[in-house]
Formats: structure tokens, sequence, C-alpha cells
């Protein structure tokens, strides 16, 4: 086989690939990115079935993706909601830079749920790589005012 030949099969073989999907958002996978120095004895009260925000700040490493929130509202009616950042890895990298979380420049994670309709506080968990962290939220009678919780 000509060297030509087996460069055009090698290309062939690769362009096969690219199209099977082979780097594309198929291979990815979420991890947690790191998180900001949280300040879980913020004081947030919120109206039941009122729309909440909490947000904070995620410093993705090099080969992470943006950051979404996944919010584990599932035992919300007994005082318990997850909030879960990921970010997508696609090319996982060994060689990223160390991240300070505390100095990272990245802008805040918006995480959005529905208050609970429930009379006593919701502990709210925020999943880091080194350990959750957890705030209370006071919930006072019933409404729709939003309501922002900036930790």
């Amino acid at each position: 086989m000509t060297t030509t030949r087996k460069l055009t099969l090698a290309a062939a073989f690769v362009a096969a690939l690219a199209v099977a999907g082979c780097g594309s958002t198929k291979n990815c996978q979420d991890a947690t990115p790191p998180v900001g120095t949280l300040n879980t004895s913020a004081s947030c009260t919120a109206q039941a079935g009122a729309p909440v925000t909490v947000s904070f700040h995620v410093c993705p490493l090099c080969d992470q993706g943006s950051p979404t929130c996944i919010v584990h509202a599932q035992d919300a009616a007994a005082g318990q909601i997850t909030l879960e950042p990921v970010s997508q890895v696609c090319d996982p990298n060994s060689s990223c830079p160390i991240i300070v979380p505390a100095s990272c420049q990245i802008p805040t994670l918006s995480c959005q749920f529905t208050a609970p309709a429930t009379t006593s506080p919701v502990h709210v968990t925020i999943v880091t790589p080194t350990g959750n962290e957890t705030f209370s939220l006071a919930i006072s009678g019933s409404g729709t005012q939003p309501v922002s919780c900036a930790l």
C-alpha cells in the first residue's frame, strides 16, 4: 500500500470518527466546579410558593464549560433542597492550574426554585467538590414576591 493511500485511509478514518460523534458533547461528563467562599450565615427569607434565586460564585477549571445549576427539590416538603453546580468536561486536562475560589473572577451562578409550602426553615445545601455547605431559608406566610439570596 502506498504512503498516499495510507494517509487517505487514515484521514477517512478520522473523518468517520468525527461524524460518528467522537469529540461531540456525547462524550462529555458533568463535574462539580470549585465554589467560591460561601456566606452560609447569610439571612434569607422567602414566602411559601414564591420564586427564590440563590446566587454564589463558581470557578470552573480550564477544562470545564460554563456552569449551570441542577436543583434537587424532591425533598422540599420535608425541608431539604440541594443545589448542584455542574460544568461539562469534554476533554479532561490534568494540567489545569489550581483555582483559588476565594479570588477567582467568575460571575455568580444563580440557582432558581420555588419555596416550598412549609412553615419551618428549609435547609438549602450547595454541593461543592470539597464538601457540601448548607444554609437556612426561612419561610414566612405565602405569596409571590420573589427573593434573592446572595451567598
